[in-house]
């Protein structure tokens, strides 16, 4: 009887509720009511997960209700609607079940004698205010749930013990706490990792500067978010704000042990997902097992690192490569031993590694050098890799191939270092130093092409001759030997050397080596199979059998290219000589770029770069430096818009043809599909397609300053976001095209809404 009057009195009070965004005492919400965001972003309420009729009170985004971001009760539900969640009298929020009388949860903040007030902020957050001091006594961003809202911590405060984590729920149906656990590992250099019950599952590498090492993506994200890395004696934690103007987001952690990062895409109603991890399988922890690393592109991914050999031969050979790898020569302080270069790696797990960010890299190195115990260092900080250092102690666990991935200096015998060829720093006109690149002798080279046998010459320009060859090892190579004599070959030949030996991603091609014999210089790169992509795409045969997801891998894999060069790599470079002949294809035809001697170095506070030397190919220079000579990332922003329009359409912008006063007139009329080469073949999504060309107009529009970073260019292009900006009239030198009568009825300023398209 108790219990029912006590229901009916609270029934009777619902006319003191409120309806906006926040409650004092002694006001209250019941099952069916809600409090709203400011802004109307998020909603406050009861609900009932997926099939459930258990009753939750929770946090959603009030455009998507099914999407909760925060639970108060998910382990203890309410098996009724008579929830009340109300502010007690000593200020706590109160959740409690009214037919049952008990309490199912209550925010356990500080006791005060000041009255409180709780609000639902604009940012998802709940938040329980003194209102005499205005402070916040408890907020809901401290006790998250499955998903990492802007404003949010991941880690730990190290003075009170309070750890900010995700956990997944158990099922989709049911809130409660599940089997996976997203958390901060503060020890060593910190790094995010997932938990399944007591076994890591993924980890995200450790937080090098400006990303996490798994996660070079991280910095494409930089338009939109700010993130913060705090490391001091009172907290360790990763969190980010999203910069005004950018899309609702979230990262959520799923019952399948997925963590996603998503933005909500207004005109389609939707979540977009722009990344996830586990991404593959070499994302999977410790996959390859102690000195093991994994290349998710490889068809055995799991292979030893230099100086190492399989544990267990046989379980190796049946694919079980859980033992790992072991040294192939021991190491002892008595023993010769130097270092070997792991290039483009997500370092190993840094639970146990050793952090000083007082010394040099030089200085990392001869500490790792005389400690015995010391298997691997590397740099801690990448935005100044001459003053910081990381050490490893232990095993090298989880390490992996990645784009854009960092070096990771191993130690190993001497004699691993020149098992097969030997490393050197050798001096020119110019000096080359710590390149550690390798040096391949005259008679090796000329083995392997047969004397540069005519039979084995697969190319030929101003540069030299191109010959396919093949290594005693079975390795195919292409060896570039270039004109003799040329101070103006020399100096390519020596900017080559020394920037590619300092790069390392998927969509490069790779430097294997050199050679200097007399006046010959020579360049071994890995063989591309497939030529260079104009050997494709100019072809009304070849090109036939590019169909449209080809074509948009390849853009999306040239975009990522740059994006290394300009932005994630050791350094920060300029091609300005990116065209359709500097893209090789392999095998599989995945892009590579290529032919970096014309390319300049450049720092992140260089804006732009003033030279009396205008190199690259007609028809992709962009005007301020073909004009002024003005160099800057944005000039191979316009190349790479150029590139990506004669992917599409098949076409050379050159001579006779200005395929960007053609493409300007073709948006003009609302004509664009006719721009995309005829010969395609199979489904063709117009909303890419659409999304591909506006983005190559907003490449080659004419201010360096209205085109996009590569870091937009690739978040554009692989991201479904409701609108692009419009871009400006490029400049058009020459060239005239008949447009026919347009095809679509009608064009909104938002590109998303092209309607009444014709079928082809």
């Amino acid at each position: 009887m108790r219990t029912l009057l006590f229901f009916s009195f609270l029934l009777n009070l619902l006319s003191n509720s409120s309806s906006l965004d926040s409650l004092k005492r002694p006001q209250y919400i019941t099952d069916g009511q809600n409090l709203t965001s400011a802004n109307d972003t998020f909603q406050l309420g009861f609900f009932s997960p997926g099939a459930s009729t258990n009753r939750f009170l929770g946090i959603w985004f009030k455009e998507a209700p099914q999407t909760v971001v925060w639970i108060a009760n998910r382990n203890s539900p309410i098996y009724n609607t008579s929830g009340v969640l109300s502010i007690s009298e000593n200020g706590n929020l109160v959740l409690s079940d009214a037919y049952m009388g008990n309490t199912v949860w209550f925010s356990n903040s500080t006791n005060t004698s000041n009255p409180t007030s709780m609000q639902l902020l604009e940012s998802g957050n709940l938040v329980l205010r003194d209102l005499i001091t205005n402070g916040i006594l408890w907020q809901s961003f401290d006790w998250p749930t499955n998903t990492f809202l802007p404003g949010m911590k991941i880690g730990k405060n190290l003075k009170t013990g309070h750890e900010w984590s995700l956990v997944s729920w158990l099922t989709s149906d049911d809130p409660e706490n599940g089997k996976y656990r997203y958390t901060m590992d503060w020890h060593g250099s910190p790094e995010i990792v997932m938990w399944y019950g007591t076994a890591k599952r993924y980890r995200t590498g450790p937080w090098i500067g400006l990303r996490f090492s798994g996660i070079p993506e991280i910095s494409t994200y930089q338009d939109m978010f700010i993130f913060n890395f705090t490391n001091n004696p009172d907290e360790i934690s990763f969190g980010f704000s999203s910069k005004p103007g950018a899309l609702p987001s979230r990262v959520a952690l799923n019952e399948s042990g997925v963590v996603r990062r998503l933005v909500w895409v207004q005109n389609i109603s939707s979540w977009s997902t722009f990344w996830s991890g586990p991404r593959d399988q070499c994302d999977y922890y410790s996959e390859c097992g102690a000195f093991g690393v994994c290349n998710a592109n490889a068809a055995t991914i799991c292979s030893c690192l230099q100086g190492f050999v399989p544990k267990s031969p046989l379980n190796w050979y049946m694919r079980d490569n859980s033992q790992g790898c072991v040294r192939r020569a021991e190491l002892g302080c008595d023993r010769a031993y130097g270092f070997y270069a792991a290039k483009g790696v997500k370092l190993p797990d840094t639970h146990s590694a050793i952090v000083d960010t007082t010394i040099n890299l030089d200085q990392c190195r001869e500490k790792c050098l005389h400690n015995c115990s010391c298997v691997a260092y590397s740099a801690a900080d990448t935005r100044n890799e001459g003053s910081s250092c990381i050490m490893w102690v232990d095993n090298l666990v989880d390490t992996r191939f990645i784009d854009g991935g960092q070096v990771l200096y191993i130690k190993v015998a001497q004699s691993e270092i020149v098992i097969s060829r030997t490393y050197y720093s050798f001096s020119e006109n110019t000096s080359l130093k710590d390149t550690e690149l390798p040096l391949f002798d005259m008679k090796t080279v000329v083995s392997a092409t047969n004397n540069f046998c005519f039979r084995n010459k697969i190319g030929e320009g101003g540069f030299g001759t191109v010959y396919k060859g093949k290594l005693q090892d079975g390795q195919l190579i292409a060896v570039k030997r270039l004109t003799n004599g040329s101070p103006q070959v020399v100096h390519e030949f020596m900017n080559e050397v020394s920037l590619m030996a300092k790069l390392q991603h998927r969509n490069l091609v790779r430097l294997l080596g050199c050679c200097i014999y007399g006046n010959e210089r020579m360049l071994v790169y890995e063989y591309m199979s497939n030529k260079s992509l104009d050997f494709f795409i100019f072809d009304e045969q070849k090109r036939a059998s590019m169909d449209w997801a080809m074509r948009l891998d390849i853009i999306l894999g040239i975009a990522r290219g740059m994006l290394y060069l300009h932005q994630d790599s050791r350094i920060n470079i300029i091609h300005r000589d990116l065209k359709a002949a500097n893209v090789l294809l392999d095998n599989e035809m995945v892009p590579k770029i290529s032919d970096f001697g014309t390319a300049r170095l450049f720092t992140g506070s260089q804006v732009e770069i003033a030279t009396r030397t205008i190199v690259g190919t007609h028809g992709y220079l962009s005007p301020e430096y073909a004009m002024d000579g003005k160099l800057s990332v944005k000039s191979d922003v316009y190349s790479f818009g150029v590139l990506l329009l004669e992917i599409l359409s098949g076409r050379r912008n050159q001579g006779d043809v200005n395929l960007i006063a053609y493409t300007w007139s073709l948006w003009e009329q609302c004509e664009l599909r006719k721009l995309l080469d005829p010969t395609v073949c199979g489904p063709q999504p117009m909303l890419d397609l659409l999304r591909c060309i506006q983005v190559g107009l907003l490449c080659v529009q004419e201010c360096p300053e209205d085109r996009p970073l590569m870091s937009l260019v690739v978040f554009m292009l692989s991201s479904e976001i409701p609108a692009l900006p419009l871009p400006k009239k490029p400049v058009i030198c020459s060239g005239t095209w008949p447009i026919q009568a347009s095809t679509m009825a009608t064009r909104s300023l938002n590109w998303f809404n092209f309607t009444t398209l014709e079928g082809r």
